[in-house]
């Protein structure tokens, strides 16, 4: 779905904010700053719209562009009424102006980056098949224009919405392959480069989810990430390089070489200053050495790297516990192990524990009885309950529905949600579907981002974030 905040950033030249009066002679205050010259006029529709009082600024500026409609202002006038339009959520009005002024300014510089402000707010407001119209049109009439890769992007956005997935894949590629415009002056904070940063990063994430391991390697080799944050454009370097990492290494597997991808993931988790690596990485290396039996060999080599800052045990001492039945410690680092910056999703104590099956679920039903019996902290009993699903505990039905009639949060649903999807079972799956069908507010979006990310009985996982 289309994110306004960053539109807004995208899109306006960040300086044509304008609105007016929907119907009516001017007001008072109005009459006071038509006295004024255009440059106060625009000053003051400004600060309306920033305060939301779309409907006065949108009188101010109608009726300077009605006392000057050819002066040198007139463009950032039309634009500021069509943007007072949008923000108000009055699309149809806001493209009723547009075609207006199309036939009154048929070259004003304006029009791509109108349209396409308009044809994103279609998206937003969950009308995605006219905001795809409107978005392919920007791209087909003004194909040299700096808003052909935001277009993209958006329509990438809207088609990923609408479950078109090679709908989606084409506009992001088009998107993060995009080139500077050099003719064209900045529209607004972003430039062509920051767009294939998103478009990038969704693309590589989306080959990551898929499986589709050679084009998520050509997306991440691809990918040139900058912030103006130092620690954001840091982080996303990292991400670049686990993305990297991820694809080479199965890339390795798929190809019959797990011993190249164990001596990969090796080197990668001791090279100075790279930051190991993450959850995801670990428990796949640990995997791959158990099967082919070298796991005490990488244990010693790994050892001191695998213990996440400010977290004790380490993943190999959990592995240890889990083997001798120990779960107390093992569970005392569920809720800390999130604390880590480069760790995700399920914590590396609770994949541990769902590993054990039959052998740990006495003591999670023990936990879940004492967590019920103090009115615990709500996550508590969603941790145990979702290492129920994981290890297929048939409580674990019961449970989650229980928990989502009495549950309000949405976050908090969609962990019940997830507990019952790890069931895998099409009983699970069709009290999901029900919910994302036919439910609303905060139960319907929490079924339907996790019916979103596992699509079908099998798909989720406690290794996936």
């Amino acid at each position: 779905m289309v994110n306004p905040p960053i539109l807004y950033r995208l899109v306006t030249w960040g300086l044509v904010i304008l609105a007016s009066l929907a119907a009516g002679r001017p007001s008072a205050a109005t009459d006071e700053v038509l006295k004024t010259g255009a440059q106060q006029a625009l000053e003051k529709g400004r600060r309306l719209l920033d305060a939301q009082r779309f409907d006065e600024a949108r009188g101010i500026f109608e009726a300077f562009l009605k006392k000057q409609p050819g002066g040198p202002e007139a463009d950032e006038l039309r634009w500021g009424i069509i943007e007072s339009f949008l923000r108000s959520r009055r699309c149809e009005e806001a493209l009723k102006v547009y075609r207006q002024m199309e036939k009154d300014a048929p070259s004003g510089t304006n029009l791509p980056g109108l349209l396409f402000r308009t044809g994103d707010w279609f998206c937003y407001i969950d009308r995605p098949r006219d905001g795809i119209q409107l978005l392919q049109e920007v791209i087909r009439r003004w194909p040299e224009s700096g808003f052909v890769p935001m277009a993209n992007l958006e329509l990438g956005k809207a088609h990923e919405a609408m479950g078109q997935e090679a709908e989606m894949v084409a506009c992001l590629e088009k998107a993060a392959s995009a080139k500077p415009w050099p003719q064209e002056p900045r529209v607004s904070g972003l430039n062509p480069y920051d767009v294939t940063v998103e478009a990038g990063e969704r693309l590589g994430e989306f080959y990551v989810k898929k499986g589709r391991w050679a084009d998520g390697l050509r997306v991440w080799l691809n990918w040139k990430p900058h912030s103006w944050c130092g620690t954001c454009e840091e982080s996303m370097l990292r991400q670049r390089a686990l993305g990297i990492l991820r694809c080479q290494t199965h890339l390795d597997i798929d190809a019959g070489h797990p011993l190249a991808a164990i001596k990969r993931l090796e080197e990668a988790a001791l090279k100075p200053g790279s930051g190991g690596l993450d959850e995801d990485l670990l428990v796949l290396l640990v995997d791959l050495c158990q099967k082919n039996g070298n796991l005490a060999e990488v244990e010693a080599k790994l050892q001191p790297k695998a213990r996440p800052a400010g977290t004790s045990p380490s993943y190999f001492d959990m592995i240890h516990m889990a083997e001798k039945a120990d779960f107390e410690p093992l569970w005392r680092q569920v809720g800390q192990l999130n604390q880590h910056p480069f760790l995700h999703g399920v914590p590396l104590a609770g994949r541990v524990l769902a590993t054990q099956g039959d052998r740990v679920r006495p003591f999670l039903m023990q936990k879940l009885k004492d967590a019920q019996a103090r009115l615990p902290e709500a996550g508590d009993t969603i941790w145990v309950i979702v290492l129920l699903g994981g290890i297929q505990a048939p409580e674990t039905k019961d449970l989650a529905m229980k928990g989502i009639e009495s549950e309000g949060n949405v976050h908090c649903l969609k962990d019940y949600f997830y507990a019952l999807a790890l069931l895998g079972t099409d009983e699970a799956y069709a009290v999901i579907r029900r919910h994302a069908e036919q439910s609303t507010g905060n139960l319907q979006t929490a079924a339907q981002e996790v019916l979103k990310r596992y699509a079908k009985p099998g798909s989720a996982s406690l290794r996936l974030p």
